[in-house]
């Protein structure tokens, strides 16, 4: 079953977004720098993101990853993919049931993040946020599917 749009034509569903575009709008401004082997690194030249729905604010800045960062982060990842592809199908798909609900939780504060990056607006930002949620679910279904024996 499909996650549900939120219905932007209750009044507590526009003021939960509303209340989300306040709180994101407020973070605008920051750094992001690589992350690599769960471990932020100092990036290169940066980049401004900026709304396109209103060119003069910018949501953030992006440093870029140099090639060595990038060819650690690809080190990083198989290193680390022998312990994923190892851990029990159900730990893995519970894991995604748990970022599905983290999105859930956040939702309002996500689809703000949208909004502000892409220009789309309210409703099309929360399909975005409920389409990623969807992915989770059906990843973590389709896996568990898989992993039982087929006759």
């Amino acid at each position: 079953q499909n996650e549900p749009l939120t219905d932007f034509a209750r009044a507590e569903n526009r003021d939960r977004m509303a209340a989300a575009l306040k709180q994101v709008r407020a973070q605008f401004g920051r750094t992001y720098t690589p992350v690599i082997d769960n471990k932020p690194v100092s990036g290169g030249k940066l980049t401004d993101s900026v709304n396109p729905s209103r060119k003069s604010e910018v949501v953030g800045k992006v440093a870029h990853a140099t090639v060595e960062q990038a060819n650690a982060a690809v080190a990083s990842c198989l290193k680390a993919f022998d312990g994923w592809r190892d851990t029990p199908v159900e730990e893995r798909a519970a894991f995604l049931r748990r970022v599905a609900q983290q999105f859930r939780d956040r939702r309002f504060e996500l689809a703000a993040w949208i909004v502000f990056e892409t220009g789309k607006p309210w409703r099309e930002s929360d399909a975005d946020v409920a389409e990623a949620i969807d992915f989770c679910d059906y990843y973590a279904a389709e896996m568990l599917k898989l992993d039982a024996p087929h006759v």
